[in-house]
């Protein structure tokens, strides 16, 4: 069972693929809408993100971008009951995440 056909996200098979890696449902819900959001995303700016990534043209980054968007989302919509509020640091990346969304989005994918 492959979330990805080709270079399209198989959205069927996202929620199974993250019920093996969480075990929290939470995590698992914030995670998928993620994935949904992420999936037009990530096709309509491929290009734009690959020549930011650092990642080898020798591999298909498609993978890498959707798993890297679905988190980067989830720092803004976390789960109330995971969230580090007491975390200086959190707060501080999850307000950058709220206003700068693409921004950050980007430069999270400078770090590839």
């Amino acid at each position: 069972m492959l979330s990805l056909t080709g270079r399209q996200l198989n959205l069927t098979h996202v929620r199974p693929m993250l019920e093996r890696a969480f075990t929290n449902p939470d995590i698992i819900d914030a995670y998928a809408s993620n994935f949904v959001s992420c999936a037009s995303l990530v096709h309509s700016k491929y290009q734009e993100l690959a020549q930011i990534s650092k990642q080898s043209d020798a591999c298909d980054r498609h993978a890498l971008f959707y798993s890297l968007c679905a988190y980067s989302r989830l720092m803004r919509r976390c789960p109330t009951n995971v969230w580090q509020r007491a975390n200086k640091q959190c707060q501080e990346a999850r307000a950058y995440m709220k206003t700068c969304a693409w921004p950050a989005l980007k430069m999270f994918m400078k770090s590839t």
